[in-house]
């Protein structure tokens, strides 16, 4: 099986396949570029997302900043980008906390059980 690099040489490859064939059928065709807009709709659906969410974090800095030193300045840009740079840097970290939650929470429901399995039975005997 051949490995495509980018959709179009997909959309080329499969073209050119239903060409070759002795009875062209414009349906295939049809199918082919429907599934090259449907892939193109797909990744500017995930660029519109990522950037609504960097959008945010930028946002997320610069209120920041005005809540810690009010109207920003000429003086206080260097703060606010401080603040925006670390606001764009928190999902990693967010990402590293949320296992950490899980993991702790796994570990506490283990030793609730093992809790009361022991105390049925302590009281069992």
């Amino acid at each position: 099986m051949k490995k495509f690099k980018t959709r179009r040489e997909k959309l080329k490859d499969k073209i050119e396949l239903e060409l070759k064939s002795p009875i062209p059928n414009i349906a295939n065709i049809l199918d082919s570029l429907d599934d090259y807009e449907k892939d193109n709709l797909g990744t500017i659906k995930n660029l519109k997302r990522e950037k609504t969410v960097t959008l945010k974090k930028i946002n997320g800095g610069l209120k920041s900043a005005i809540d810690a030193h009010g109207p920003i300045t000429k003086l206080l840009i260097g703060s606010a980008s401080k603040r925006i740079y670390g606001a764009l840097l928190s999902t990693p970290v967010e990402k590293q906390i949320t296992r950490n939650k899980r993991n702790n929470e796994l570990l506490r429901i283990v030793l609730e059980i093992s809790a009361i399995l022991y105390i049925i039975f302590t009281l069992w005997k």
